[in-house]
């Protein structure tokens, strides 16, 4: 036997003794109690009194061991439990057995019946407790029975030998029971004893995968730090350089710039979500929405692709849903993206459909490549790609239908994706759908920020950000001071103590082990002022994306149009 579940077995064996002790002590100190009341008027009463102190004391000594011999118990060993169990169960079945020996009373029937009675229904009821271990129902049957039936064997006589041969055939069907009873504990232990070791053994794998999955949150948290602070300060500096280009050589260049630092920021982005949805910081927040109005916004971005793919739309200009359009945009974004990386030509329609008073559901169909039937349960699989094994960076990181997977949960949105391969792809969303008494309008119009005269702190470790900050906010005409830490940032600002900035931008994570939270609440104790105020980070690790959620956020690389409409809402709001 496996040492291991040897142990485990004697284990279970020892807890199932100690769960049914106190049963067992009332059970035999009620039978010695009945037997002295039954023999007090027909047995020496000091030797019965001797016979009940010793039968109690036994049953004592029995519980007193059985609850104390546990696992648990630094005290307990296998031998131990053994020895100890099986010269327990001896005992008290030998103190039974001597009973009806010792005061045997020959001739009286009645006697005869409550012992007779009184030895198979104990034995009997033992069966249930002690065949957990057999030996000790063994010991402890051939300790009551062997006295009494020696007794009735010495006395003689045709009756008393063929009961005494009839207590040793009962006790032969009682062990064979016991031994039946006792191979279904052990079945029922081994297979206890295999799950428990499965149930071990996947804890064990989850928390391998739960260290490897932290793991590589680290790593991405870091890595996309550090390569979006060169990259933020690239798109700063790009956007800065824009109004002072007037060759058209030059705008061009600067175009192929924006492109390279687009897609670079898509896939950055595209980590960051993932890490927000994982650290579960992204809620939804339902609004009554024009389909159209919302599907136009994300047309607009895509329909001059540059392989020339047709994309149309086929709305409803009266249809209004009830989701959150921020995370509904995000969703048809990603999709419609999938939908034109994966069509070399043909079209790609955007359709909506009223399915019911309370739903209506969106289409998206391609004339792309398909997806195999055979991969359809991957599709949705963190950097999972299909057809692209040369890892075509054009073509991102294999999170679009992750991240939409996970918005759509989120969103109370049911997805659902038909394809066929070389024909194209349809994917459905089902949307609850608005009611025309709530009439939500959508501005797409971009909104014209004017920062002339605007007094703005920027606060961030890395000098080239806040030179580009500077340079960008300083084309807008803003006045703009800047710091690449708390201590700094209180110097540069008392250097003009009659002056509040209008607006503090500050990076999340800053020297000193400090924070832009720590940095926008000493400021604003500073002046005693709510002073409108900013956090930009590029930390994907979820515990800074939790604390960056109490303050307006922007991710690195910060889009320029997204920073305006920002600055817009905090200053003029």
């Amino acid at each position: 036997m496996n040492p291991v579940f040897k142990l485990y077995l004697y284990n279970e064996r020892s807890k199932s003794f100690a769960d049914h002790a106190v049963a067992r002590l009332i059970g035999q100190s009620g039978h010695c109690v009945l037997t002295f009341i039954l023999l007090w008027m027909m047995a020496p009463s000091n030797l019965l009194i001797i016979w009940l102190l010793i039968a109690l004391a036994a049953s004592g000594t029995m519980f007193f061991l059985t609850r104390t011999l546990v696992p648990d118990n630094k005290v307990f060993t296998i031998e131990r439990w053994r020895i100890t169990n099986m010269t327990c169960s001896f005992t008290i079945g030998f103190c039974w057995g001597m009973a009806p020996a010792v005061f045997f009373i020959p001739g009286d029937l009645l006697f005869f019946v409550f012992m007779i009675s009184f030895y198979s229904g104990y034995i009997a009821s033992s069966l249930v407790v002690s065949s957990v271990y057999r030996y000790s129902f063994i010991v402890f049957a051939l300790g009551t029975t062997i006295p009494f039936a020696i007794r009735l064997i010495y006395e003689g006589g045709f009756d008393n030998n063929v009961v005494a041969g009839l207590m040793f055939f009962f006790i032969s069907m009682m062990i064979a029971v016991s031994t039946n009873m006792h191979k279904q504990f052990l079945k029922s232990v081994a297979t206890q004893y295999e799950n428990e070791r499965l149930i071990e053994q996947l804890d064990q794998e989850k928390t391998i995968a739960q260290k490897a999955v932290a793991s590589k949150d680290k790593f991405l948290a870091a890595a996309s730090h550090d390569l979006r602070q060169p990259l933020n300060a690239s798109g700063l500096f790009s956007e800065a350089l824009t109004p002072l280009q007037t060759s058209s050589k030059g705008k061009e260049i600067i175009n192929k710039v924006r492109q390279s630092l687009n897609g670079l920021n898509g896939m950055l982005h595209a980590l960051l979500d993932i890490s927000r949805l994982d650290s579960d910081t992204v809620e939804s927040h339902p609004k009554h929405v024009f389909l159209k109005t919302l599907i136009n916004q994300v047309y607009e971005e895509y329909r001059h692709n540059q392989k020339k793919i047709t994309i149309r739309t086929e709305l409803s200009d009266e249809l209004i849903v009830f989701a959150d359009p921020t995370l509904l945009y995000r969703i048809l974004n990603n999709l419609l993206d999938n939908a034109v990386k994966y069509t070399n030509a043909g079209e790609i329609v955007i359709n909506s459909e009223e399915i019911d008073e309370s739903h209506i559901l969106i289409k998206i169909t391609d004339s792309g490549i398909g997806i195999p039937k055979d991969k359809m349960a991957v599709i949705f699989d963190e950097f999972h790609q299909l057809n692209n094994p040369e890892r075509d960076r054009d073509k991102g990181l294999g999170l679009g239908l992750a991240i939409v997977k996970r918005l759509c949960s989120i969103a109370n949105i049911k997805l659902s994706i038909e394809s066929v391969v070389n024909s194209g792809t349809t994917v459905t969303l089902e949307v609850l759908r608005g009611t025309d008494q709530v009439r939500h309008e959508i501005n797409s119009v971009e909104h014209q920020v004017s920062l002339k005269g605007k007094y703005i702190l920027v606060i961030d470790d890395e000098q080239y950000i806040l030179e580009g900050m500077q340079y960008l906010l300083t084309s807008y005409g803003s006045d703009v001071v800047t710091a690449e830490s708390l201590a700094s940032a209180l110097q540069v600002l008392q250097k003009q103590p009659s002056k509040v900035p209008d607006l503090i931008i500050s990076d999340l994570r800053l020297r000193d082990e400090l924070t832009g939270i720590d940095a926008i609440n000493t400021l604003r104790d500073e002046y005693n002022r709510d002073i409108p105020a900013l956090l930009i980070t590029g930390d994907t690790a979820p515990d800074r994306i939790i604390k960056a959620q109490e303050y307006p956020t922007l991710y690195k690389p910060i889009d320029t149009k997204e920073l305006k409409l920002k600055l817009n809402e905090l200053l003029y709001h």
